[in-house]
């Protein structure tokens, strides 16, 4: 075997002094270091403190007045109403209605239908009472008694619609009274207003009395002859004597 190579003296030599001059080199770098360093400013000194002044006591609170007590609460008295007397209308005496004043009679619709193939007058009153009629009846050439229509020699009769409608009629259909002086032709799907008077009309659709005779007056169709029913016009006279002319 072997034996061991004794170690070189070189080495650990090289090595101490490496050992020894490392610290020498490291305190020459502080030491030059703290020799160029700039010294710490002076610092002013703190101000001396000044106490503060001695507050001079707060006077004495004087006390609160005492209140005088509210006076008790007297409620007023409650007035009595004293009611006023009533005063009682004097009652209007109800005007009795002049029998011999004029009265304008407006109807709603006079109609020349045809019902079952049987062609007929139906008058139809609106909002009108009269004749012993009541307001919205429908009255029949063809029904009980027919039509009929009483006038004083001095009233009026307007009829707002007269129609011959040509759903129900296609032929011309009409009223005339000889004795009385008027008369009204329509042809089919025809509607005009009619009024008859106590005096002659001069406008057209606008028949007077030529008569002023009291009397009951048929009405007739100058077409149909006696088939469109009863339609008559009973003419009478004012009963205190003789009647004025409406205007």
């Amino acid at each position: 075997m072997n034996a061991p190579r004794p170690r070189s003296r070189m080495r650990n030599h090289k090595t101490l002094r490496a050992l020894i001059l490392v610290p020498l080199l490291v305190m020459s770098v502080v030491a030059a270091s703290c020799g160029t360093q700039e010294p710490l400013p002076t610092l002013a000194p703190l101000p001396t403190h000044t106490p503060f002044p001695t507050l001079e006591p707060l006077p004495a609170l004087e006390p609160l007045p005492t209140l005088e007590p509210l006076p008790t609460y007297t409620p007023f008295p409650e007035p009595t109403a004293t009611p006023e007397p009533t005063a009682t209308p004097t009652p209007r005496p109800i005007p009795t209605p002049n029998p011999d004043a004029p009265v304008r009679y407006t109807i709603e619709r006079f109609t020349f239908s045809d019902r079952d193939g049987n062609p007929g007058y139906e008058l139809r009153m609106g909002n009108l009472t009269a004749w012993g009629y009541n307001a919205g009846d429908r009255v029949s050439g063809h029904g009980p008694g027919g039509i009929k229509i009483t006038l004083k020699t001095n009233d009026t009769l307007f009829i707002e619609r007269v129609m011959n409608p040509s759903r129900t009629s296609t032929e011309p259909r009409g009223f005339f009274s000889d004795e009385l002086g008027f008369r009204l032709e329509l042809a089919p799907d025809v509607e005009v207003a009619f009024l008859i008077r106590d005096v002659s009309c001069s406008a057209s659709n606008c028949g007077g009395f030529n008569t002023r005779e009291p009397g009951i007056y048929v009405i007739g169709d100058p077409f149909e002859s006696g088939r469109m029913g009863l339609f008559v016009i009973e003419l009478t006279d004012c009963p205190s004597g003789p009647c004025p002319l409406a205007p």
